[in-house]
């Protein structure tokens, strides 16, 4: 009797050979077939049946067949690991969908590319297929597929090495795809899962990885179709058991998904859940089970063809036979390995331990050989590192010239030895020293690059100290200032006034100082990227240099302005330049004294150079190489001045990132010239360093926490109609100063954080909200995210309070749809500003939808969910139009919202209440009829909802000014 895979086989065959069949039908049956074969079996009769479904699709003609063949056969080469033959038939996937206009496929095929790149390392093309992936898809408008390649970019950064990102993105997929109606529970549980592995295998924070590991079992568990996810994770889990000890846990977490993946014959899974179960065993002492289980995986990866996973199982159990003593044995496997049809990178460890087996047996001749080849293949493998490598090593030890001039000297003989050995002595020879050398060599570069790593961590450390300390200093000293502001508004008297002043002066110095602090660990950080624009540069200095006439003539200081006359363009960061010269004049200034400052501009060609000069007490020879470190200071001295030795060290870093140079000519007791050179043409700059728009405001930023004891919320009866802003902040201080600042104007709410402020703006719909950034439990970025995507709340202004200054973090609240940014310590006058403008802004809104039609507002609407609103409040009107009994509770439960909801969201949209809102809709219902029918009022009032005709006519003229005949005429009439 055949086997049930033959007759599953026989079964689709019959349909390829019917005549009834249909091209679609048949190319069906050849595409299961392929698929059931590549996943089955060892054989290459998927590829038979992929050439015939080609042979078919090009004889019929049917090209859509093609897209098919190219994607199976893509798909047979992923599964063997060939990854170049995987990027050959996804490119002709791309071809041909873009040829039949199919952009769906088309943004699959650039996804796979994207993947297999990701897999072999080359992630920037990666990152390219990626963004074409994702701009193709925009026409397809695949969610699946979007999600996917969401995934796709979390999981390239995590093979960059940029693991904080990646969690970033995979947890921005939760929050963007978790709160759908339609969840994705297999790739919100797979975000999980990946996040769960990046803190188990990289960051070594086995409670997070548990915590979302936990996360991805709880979402795989909610799938309808189950294919192995939940074992896939309880695999991982067993791991972290390990680490703590918990042997008997993580063996029944092991024994249970091994015995689930043979259950389902999911031969992959068996192999690698089996080889990772085996470790357990051997950490036991278990010799026995773990050499059963790493016979099973290599059964299983003997029938799945996958000649590397194969090579990994030989190994580990070359390694168990070497641990029992059993040398012979253990060089078997280690030969077997390296006999695999594998790239030489991959045969390497296992050459390496063949030849230690080796030298532990005496068969030193052999083990020479094996080491000869080990070398031979590292040379083929790593010339141009080892050259690269040897470039470093000359910078790095300039001290030791003579160690230098021995490595280029072995490396020279290296090369020479892999072209022409003259003799098995010589050879020899040569490959012990480069043996030596190499492993000399290797590990030096490992240390180094163990070294960089701690150094790497220790810079993040470092930045993310200097922005809790930015932060820290921020929020008490917005506090001093803001209040202080409210005082110096009021009568104050004069001697407590000039107190008040110089506290004032000194918080805005502290805010100098700590914005220049914060500055340089960004550069540290490398989170300060050129933004070059198209301006005038002498209209610029001429703004910044009579910014200090004032303090020139409260000083007694002679401020000469010397800039020349120059009109044409000019390209360069402004906010680079003004934080350099703004830096260099608040330097002169301080170090002249009643004396004389001059700033100089002068353009030669394409390149720019400011000089500020004083007649200051000027530098030594000694102290003018120090200038430029961090927190130097010229110490006793008669001019002596304050600071902490800042703002030349970061203006030094700006210069240089800016491609330019700062460089300073100085003499004691003459005077100090800073001269600012760099260049202003467009091709000196990078595509990627010239903005396409104009600077964001402010630089961007980052937050706070603490919670209130309470988290019920208490609120006073309110009124519907009242103007309420929402106050989201976890500091009390500034909550309270923040409630001090709208209480006379507005109704405030408050809450301590995101899921506080969540609550109240689901519940009440303020007019406004204000939120810090960084809170606990829910920051600010995830409540606007969560505020724009629940339509009770979509249309609410918000203006988010920040404390740091980064660009990128201004620029993800950007595209999560906030309205405003403040800056702490800000300005009690600007922020007031701002939120009068916000709500002019909104009431404006109201005056667009107030004179629209339902179908017009949602064609005006600002975003997908205000659309869905409308959407909805058209179905629901049209749907109750003449339902006299038609309540505004009924309209609320159609809408899935409270009363007071309903009723705050169509009257921030429209300006009218939820009943005059219904009221105006059916009449506007009710003239479309008048136009088109002959019908009478009295049934056209009922048609609308009206159980009044005179009332009906009544509302239909206080809006449109006659009465409905009148209207019917006039309408007959045009």
């Amino acid at each position: 009797a055949p086997s049930q895979d033959e007759a599953f086989i026989d079964s689709l065959e019959n349909i390829i050979q019917s005549p009834a069949s249909s091209d679609s039908l048949i190319a069906e049956a050849y595409k299961h077939i392929a698929n059931h074969l590549i996943q089955e079996t060892s054989t290459d009769r998927a590829l038979d049946y992929l050439r015939r479904l080609e042979r078919f699709s090009l004889a019929t003609p049917y090209p859509e067949g093609m897209l098919k063949v190219n994607f199976y056969k893509a798909y047979y080469h992923y599964r063997r690991g060939r990854h170049d033959s995987v990027m050959i038939y996804t490119g002709k996937l791309a071809d041909v969908a873009r040829q039949l206009d199919k952009p769906r496929e088309e943004a699959l095929a650039l996804n796979r590319m994207a993947l297999t790149s990701n897999v072999i390392g080359k992630h920037e093309e990666a990152f390219r297929f990626f963004k074409e992936s994702h701009k193709v898809n925009e026409k397809a408008n695949d969610s699946i597929l979007q999600l996917t390649n969401f995934l796709g970019m979390a999981t390239l950064e995590k093979s960059r090495g940029n693991y904080d990102l990646a969690i970033k993105r995979y947890l921005t997929i939760d929050s963007l795809y978790g709160h759908h109606a339609k969840r994705d529970h297999y790739r919100i549980g797979l975000a999980h899962h990946n996040i769960g592995l990046i803190y188990l295998e990289f960051m070594k924070e086995m409670e997070k990885a548990l915590s979302y590991l936990t996360r991805a079992k709880a979402e795989y568990n909610l799938m309808n179709q189950k294919a192995g996810e939940i074992p896939s994770v309880d695999v991982e889990i067993a791991r972290i058991h390990i680490s703590k000890g918990n042997y008997r846990l993580a063996d029944s977490l092991f024994r249970n998904s091994l015995g689930e993946f043979r259950r389902t014959g999911h031969k992959k899974k068996i192999g690698e859940t089996a080889m990772k179960y085996s470790a357990l065993k051997i950490q036991q002492e278990k010799y026995l089970e773990a050499e059963e289980l790493l016979e099973e995986a290599e059964s299983e990866y003997v029938n799945l063809n996958a000649p590397f996973s194969l090579s990994d199982i030989y190994h580990e159990l070359g390694l168990l036979k070497r641990k029992l003593g059993k040398n012979s044995e253990a060089m078997n496997y280690f030969e077997k390995a390296i006999g695999l049809d594998l790239k030489p990178y991959q045969k390497q460890k296992s050459i390496r331990a063949l030849a230690q087996v080796q030298y532990q047996k005496g068969e030193f001749k052999m083990a020479f050989e094996s080491l000869e080849s080990y070398l031979i293949n590292q040379d083929s493998i790593n010339e141009a590192q080892l050259k690269e490598a040897l470039q470093e090593a000359e910078v790095r030890y300039e001290s030791s010239q003579k160690q230098q001039e021995i490595l280029a000297l072995q490396y020279h003989q290296a090369e020479q030895r892999s072209k022409n050995v003259r003799s098995l002595f010589v050879a020899g020879g040569l490959l012990i020293m480069l043996a030596v050398v190499t492993f000399v060599f290797y590990y030096r570069a490992r240390q180094r690059r163990k070294t960089n790593a701690k150094l790497r961590e220790l810079d993040d450390l470092k930045s993310k100290l200097f922005a809790n300390i930015s932060h820290e200093f921020r929020t008490p000293l917005s506090l001093i200032k803001g209040p202080l502001d409210l005082i110096l508004q009021e009568e104050v008297v004069a001697k407590v006034r000039e107190k008040l002043e110089v506290v004032r002066r000194n918080s805005v110095r502290l805010t100098h100082l700590i914005d220049s602090v914060s500055e340089l660990a960004q550069l540290d950080a490398g989170k300060i990227n050129l933004k070059v624009h198209v301006a005038k540069l002498s209209d610029h200095l001429k703004v910044m240099a009579a910014s200090f006439e004032s303090l020139a003539q409260s000083k007694g200081c002679t401020f000469r302005i010397n800039i020349v006359e120059d009109q044409s363009d000019s390209h360069y960061d402004p906010q680079i330049v003004e934080t350099i010269i703004y830096n260099l004049l608040s330097n002169a200034f301080k170090y002249a004294p009643e004396g004389e400052v001059e700033i100089k501009y002068d353009r030669d060609g394409d390149r720019a150079s400011i000089s500020v000069k004083d007649h200051g007490p000027g530098l030594s020879t000694e102290d003018q190489e120090r200038v430029f470190d961090r927190y130097f200071r010229v110490e006793n001295r008669e001019h002596y001045s304050e600071g902490i030795g800042i703002g030349l060290a970061l203006s030094h870093e700006l210069a240089k990132l800016h491609h330019g140079e700062l460089s300073l000519v100085s003499e004691l007791n003459t005077g100090s010239t800073f001269t600012f050179i760099f260049p202003i043409g467009e091709e000196s700059y990078t595509a990627q360093e010239i903005s396409q728009v104009s600077p964001i405001g402010s630089s961007g930023q980052q937050p706070i926490a603490e919670t209130l004891s309470d988290g019920a919320i208490k609120m006073p009866p309110m009124h519907e109609d009242e103007l309420v802003i929402l106050l989201v902040e976890d500091n009390p201080d500034m909550r309270a100063h923040l409630q001090q600042l709208f209480s006379d104007d507005y109704r405030i709410l408050l809450a301590a954080d995101g899921i506080q402020g969540m609550e109240m703006a689901a519940r009440f719909v303020p007019d406004l909200v204000i939120s810090d950034l960084m809170m606990p439990n829910m920051d600010g970025r995830e409540l606007l995210l969560r505020l724009r995507g629940d339509p009770k709340t979509s249309h609410i202004p918000f203006i988010m309070l920040t404390a740091n200054q980064l660009d990128q973090e201004k620029l993800e609240s950007i595209q999560a749809g906030v309205d405003d940014f403040m800056t702490k310590p800000f300005s009690i006058d600007e922020i007031r500003v701002k939120v009068e403008n916000l709500i002019r802004l909104r009431q404006r809104l109201r005056e667009k939808y107030a004179g629209s039609s339902v179908v017009d507002a949602e064609k005006i609407a600002a975003n997908d969910i205000e659309q869905q609103f409308w959407s909805q409040v058209k179905e629901v009107i049209n749907e109750n139009l003449d339902n006299v009994d038609f309540s505004m509770g009924d309209f609320a439960r159609a809408m899935h919202m409270s009363r007071m909801q309903l009723h705050r969201k169509l009257k921030a949209l429209t300006g009218t209440s939820a009943a005059a809102f219904l009221r105006s809709q059916r009449i506007k219902a009710a003239a479309q009829m008048l136009k088109q029918n002959n019908s009478s009022v009295t049934d056209v009032a009922f048609d609308v909802g009206f159980s009044s005709p005179f009332y009906f006519s009544k509302c239909f003229k206080e809006q449109y000014g006659m009465a409905p005949r009148e209207y019917a005429k006039s309408a007959a009439t045009t």
